[in-house]
Parts: structure tokens; C-alpha cells; sequence
């Protein structure tokens, strides 16, 4: 995967922050592809930990009808917003687990104000225009890299 390989790089030059949800260590736990120790060991290295990182959110979405809180997450703030998301994302039913567990990522990631979700994800993939309207840009790690390059290019050239 050379363009995660190259965000990989970025992120050592202090270029971009890369970090990890509690769900995807959790995943990475529990994988037993051939890859799955390289995996983990990339994990270990990124800068920041999403759930290290001590900050206040509003964790429900812009436009929702429930009262935004500005409180830490917490659990409860964490499911609220899930309920909340999966009744946009999913309108005529609940989905898989699997499917939770890939929006609970985001809903951390959102919460903890990150700029874009990395994956490659075909089911996340597939809601990036809904997930956009929730605040979360989803991309492939190539097209992740290449808002970074553009971002790069646009800030040099100011």
C-alpha cells in the first residue's frame, strides 16, 4: 500500500498526525491475516492514540434535532451519537455488527475532531456522501494523500 506507506511517512516529518480509534487496536488484536503483526507493530508507532487524547466535543452531528453537548466523551455521549448516526446512515433498519463496529469508528473519529477517516472500507466507502453530511470526510488512503499533497502545494504556494 504505497500511498499509506507515504502518509506513514508524513506523519514521521510532522506533516500529518495518523491515530488509532480504540476500535481499530481492538481489530488489530484480533486479526490473524499473514499481515496482521506488521500491522499491529505500524499501529504501536503512530504519534497519537484517539483515546489518550484528552479534549472536550460535541459528539452529536451539525443539523441533528438532539441537544449538542460540549462534554468529554463518554460512553453514553458515544452511544447516543451511534443511535443517532445509525438511524441516518441505516433509515429502514438496524445493520450488521460489523457494520456498528465501522461506525463507531468514525463516530470516534468525528468526535475527536480528526479531518479524515482513512479506509478502505468498500461498505464505508460506499456512505462517504452520507458520512459527509455527518462532518467526516472518508477517503482511500491514495485519495487521503493526495488532499495532503494538495493542501502541501496550496500552503507553499500562498
Amino acid at each position: 500500500m504505497p500511498a499509506l506507506n507515504e502518509l506513514e511517512r508524513l506523519a514521521e516529518q510532522g506533516i500529518v498526525q495518523l491515530a488509532a480509534t480504540p476500535e481499530m487496536l481492538l481489530d488489530l488484536e484480533r486479526d490473524q491475516s499473514r499481515y496482521a503483526e506488521q500491522r499491529r507493530e505500524k499501529a504501536s508507532l503512530l504519534h497519537e492514540q484517539i483515546h489518550n487524547r484528552p479534549t472536550k466535543t460535541k459528539p452529536t452531528p451539525p443539523g441533528s434535532s438532539e441537544k449538542t453537548l460540549d462534554d468529554p466523551v463518554t460512553r453514553e455521549t458515544v452511544e447516543r451519537g451511534l443511535r443517532h448516526w445509525l438511524q441516518i446512515l441505516f433509515p429502514s433498519g438496524p445493520p450488521n455488527g460489523k457494520m456498528v463496529d465501522d461506525i463507531l469508528h468514525v463516530l470516534i473519529h468525528r468526535a475527536w475532531k480528526r479531518d479524515i477517516f482513512v479506509t478502505m472500507d468498500d461498505d464505508l466507502l460506499s456512505r462517504r456522501d452520507e458520512l459527509k453530511t455527518l462532518g467526516v470526510i472518508v477517503c482511500k488512503p491514495d485519495e487521503a494523500l493526495q488532499r495532503v499533497r494538495d493542501q502541501v502545494r496550496d500552503h507553499d504556494s500562498s
